[in-house]
């Protein structure tokens, strides 16, 4: 196997490994599997209702859409938005400030780590990581090309880390950034 064919299999290993689509229902593969529990944080359920719109927007592949959360700086803008794994882990997201991004997950050999490349309306990009602790929890940071620093959380299971105690900071950020 060359090389090239063998990065493409461990970047959608990651994707796999990270973000398992979710069960149809229709008993060739279980049960469908249940949204994500809404949260008892306010800032959370806020996030998590705007994912899921998001997601919802396609009914056709809202079963396979992750969310997808991102800030700038340390105030904003905030971004919320939707990742799809059969688009090869195309990901977009908008805030309202009117800012969009959208990225392609590149190969990776790390089935822990996937490569982002991300272009934003505002002209700017960056190519960040993905880097996964627990399957359907995905972290990346990057700096843009103007030297602002970029905070991005996605998956299914995303939102224990998204509330965690040492993401006050991520938090505060995503909070300022959507006006909440």
């Amino acid at each position: 196997m060359s090389l090239r064919p063998a990065l493409l299999l461990a970047a959608l290993g990651l994707l796999a490994a990270c973000d398992q689509p979710a069960a149809t229902g229709d008993g060739a593969d279980g049960p469908a599997a249940a949204p994500a529990a809404e949260s008892s944080d306010a800032l959370t359920a806020e996030v998590q209702r705007r994912a899921a719109a998001m997601c919802d927007a396609d009914p056709a592949r809202a079963a396979e859409c992750a969310p997808v959360v991102a800030c700038f700086g340390e105030t904003g803008p905030a971004l919320v938005g939707r990742s799809y794994q059969s688009e090869g882990g195309r990901l977009y997201a908008e805030g309202p400030s009117g800012i969009t991004c959208a990225g392609d997950f590149l190969p990776t050999m790390n089935r822990a780590v996937a490569r982002v490349q991300l272009s934003c309306s505002n002209g700017q990009k960056a190519d960040f990581q993905f880097r996964t602790s627990s399957p359907g929890t995905l972290r990346g940071e990057a700096v843009m090309e103007d030297g602002t620093k970029l905070e991005i959380w996605s998956g299914r299971n995303m939102w224990r880390a998204f509330e965690a105690p040492g993401n006050a900071a991520g938090r505060a950020c995503v909070k300022a950034g959507l006006g909440l």
